[in-house]
């Protein structure tokens, strides 16, 4: 899958309120966990450019 869709299935997935496992998902998607943490960056940027009231939160203890 490519960056564009995948960041696209993250964004889909958080607007559905779903917790994404960052391990999980890395692996599934092929990517490393810095690329995961790359694409909620790009989200986090866009949702800031259009001023939007949406925050993603990322909690440690449950690695989503």
């Amino acid at each position: 899958m490519d960056k564009i869709s995948r960041i696209l299935m993250l964004f889909h997935k958080f607007t559905q309120g779903e917790k994404i496992n960052k391990t999980d998902f890395s692996k599934l998607n092929g990517i490393s966990e810095r690329s995961f943490d790359r694409d909620i960056e790009d989200i986090r940027n866009f949702l800031a450019e259009i001023h939007a009231a949406g925050e993603i939160c990322f909690n440690k203890a449950d690695n989503v």
